[in-house]
């Protein structure tokens, strides 16, 4: 059900933005140009289904409903389940076949790589490399691998600082 509304919701928001976006590009292509010849009627469903493509692109799409998305790098991404739970996939399949990207409570992301903790267990997890993973290191261990526990985050908090407020204007 939730689902649903975010979609609605998502709708409404590509309408707005297509009819004020449209009307923007037509003002200045009027005052620019001088030029009388761009539609109004044809350039605001050109943005409204420019928009919705990009919305479920990789680079932008965030999620709906209860769960949420962030892209990594290289077709990876972290798939947030319930904002409680989170897991790095690769089209739409686990990323790592042994469970080990799976039940992340605490991450973040710098520079392709994400680092996170399931439980008590650290992990590393390099994006852009070939499914390169650091398994079961001790706090002193991700420290020295480049880890700090101080910035993990839950994944309600990794979403909502990947994607701020500016995903409201695109």
């Amino acid at each position: 059900m939730s689902t649903i509304l975010h979609l609605i919701i998502e709708l409404i928001r590509i309408g707005i933005l297509s009819v004020v976006y449209g009307y923007l590009i037509w003002w200045l292509v009027r005052l620019v140009f001088k030029s009388q010849k761009l539609r109004k009627r044809l350039l605001i469903p050109l943005l409204f289904i420019g928009l919705i493509v990009w919305r479920f692109s990789y680079w932008r799409d965030d999620g709906l409903g209860i769960n949420g998305r962030v892209p990594v790098g290289s077709g990876y991404e972290v798939s947030i389940l319930g904002f409680s739970k989170a897991e790095i996939t690769r089209d739409g399949e686990t990323a790592d076949k042994k469970g080990r990207a799976r039940n992340i409570e605490k991450l973040y992301l710098e520079d392709g790589i994400v680092y996170y903790t399931t439980g008590s267990k650290f992990r590393i997890f390099d994006a852009s490399g070939e499914n390169t993973y650091l398994n079961n290191l001790s706090i002193e261990e991700f420290k020295l691998m480049g880890g700090d526990p101080r910035r993990l985050k839950s994944p309600e908090e990794f979403h909502s600082e990947y994607w701020g407020y500016w995903v409201l204007f695109y």
